[in-house]
């Protein structure tokens, strides 16, 4: 037993003279891509694809129901829509919970990036018209 610690000191020793025999190196951290700074979320498909005339809730419609609504929901890191909520009504629950739902399954962007090119949260607001076509109404 003694000889296997005797061993592992002068390995040891041997190792820490080697390192100190052989010259500096200095290792650095990749440089940010600065095209990629300050850039704010982008959508990756249309708005106008997230809420189609197809999605009017029926008893809106019934009820010949139009408006516009104003929402404000986040963009996170993988550019997905969450946290969406109405921040001006369009008069009907119905238009305003389903213009969130359908921006929340739908929406998909380019994340936001902060001043050192790192993919961050951002929050977006926009406003969806919800409008029947006059040749349906009676």
């Amino acid at each position: 037993m003694a000889i296997f610690i005797c061993a592992a000191i002068a390995l040891a020793v041997g190792g820490l003279w080697l390192m100190a025999g052989q010259s500096e190196v200095a290792v650095r951290a990749p440089s940010p891509d600065r095209s990629l700074a300050n850039r704010p979320a982008a959508p990756v498909n249309s708005p106008a694809a997230w809420v189609t005339p197809d999605d009017y809730p029926q008893d809106v419609l019934h009820r010949g129901g139009q408006g516009t609504v104003g929402v404000t929901f986040v963009v996170d890191v993988y550019g997905k829509a969450t946290q969406c909520r109405a921040t001006s009504t369009s008069g009907f629950r119905s238009l305003d919970v389903a213009t969130c739902q359908l921006i929340e399954r739908r929406a998909r962007y380019t994340p936001a990036r902060d001043g050192q090119g790192r993919v961050i949260e951002s929050s977006q607001t926009l406003r969806f018209r919800w409008q029947i076509d006059p040749s349906l109404q009676p």
